[in-house]
């Protein structure tokens, strides 16, 4: 896992288009187990654009029908909260799921594989929302937690550093960001797995001064968790898996 991910993350700092960095994601999702990949930029119908493993037909549709207003995994997203853990076979069960989106869903569950995923939305560096990313399976929600946990988070820093490399390349912006020499060390060893305490061990500081550290580099990089930190780390050349 350490090398493919090490793979991905050289292949994503050389990509110089959005085509590129989408297939590297592609094949990186694949080889974890991944059916489906979704990912889309904007906040509203008029602004939005999709990178996905849906037929070529169905985003038109999607919006044609209005589907965008009543998504609940979209709109879960457009919220801005933290991820949301979904199975299609729950959703009859669920309240946040409206009772019209439920032919759509069964019909993705039998035409393009998607039985359970985990849905999140992705914020530029200075904090701004920009759109989210939905990551599906074609087994249940109890076949996705079944799944290692470093498979899904490496998919889940694959296609957020994918999803600010291709903002970046779409020319909407990112700010200039330099992390400090213990920010970026922090950072390296949490692409290691490494949790708070172990990095405390490994460079003789304490919790508290890894937490300062690791605090100050995700508020510079815009990012809500230590994943999306360390994607956009990668992705801007501050630190190399």
């Amino acid at each position: 896992m350490d090398n493919a991910l090490i793979d991905f993350h050289t292949g994503l700092t050389n990509a110089k288009d959005k085509d590129t960095a989408w297939c590297l994601l592609l094949g990186f999702a694949e080889s974890l187990g991944l059916a489906h990949v979704h990912t889309w930029f904007g906040t509203n119908p008029e602004n939005v654009t999709f990178q996905t493993t849906c037929p070529d037909w169905w985003i038109p549709y999607y919006m044609e029908k209005g589907l965008w207003e009543v998504d609940h995994l979209g709109k879960h997203c457009e919220s801005g909260h933290g991820p949301i853990v979904y199975g299609v076979d729950n959703f009859g069960r669920s309240p946040i799921a409206p009772e019209v989106t439920l032919p759509i869903l069964n019909f993705m569950k039998h035409e393009m594989a998607l039985g359970s995923g985990i849905g999140f939305p992705v914020f530029t560096p200075d904090g701004q929302r920009i759109g989210g990313i939905n990551l599906g399976i074609s087994g249940t929600i109890e076949a996705l937690a079944r799944m290692p946990t470093q498979n899904i988070m490496a998919a889940v820093m694959a296609a957020t550093a994918v999803h600010t490399k291709s903002h970046a390349l779409n020319s909407m912006g990112l700010e200039t960001i330099s992390l400090t020499f213990r920010e970026r060390e922090c950072l390296l060893w949490l692409t290691k797995g490494l949790r708070t305490k172990e990095i405390s061990d490994k460079l003789n500081l304490s919790d508290h001064t890894v937490l300062f550290h690791l605090t100050n580099a995700k508020a510079k990089l815009g990012a809500e968790t230590r994943e999306q930190a360390i994607a956009r780390a990668v992705v801007l050349g501050l630190i190399v898996p």
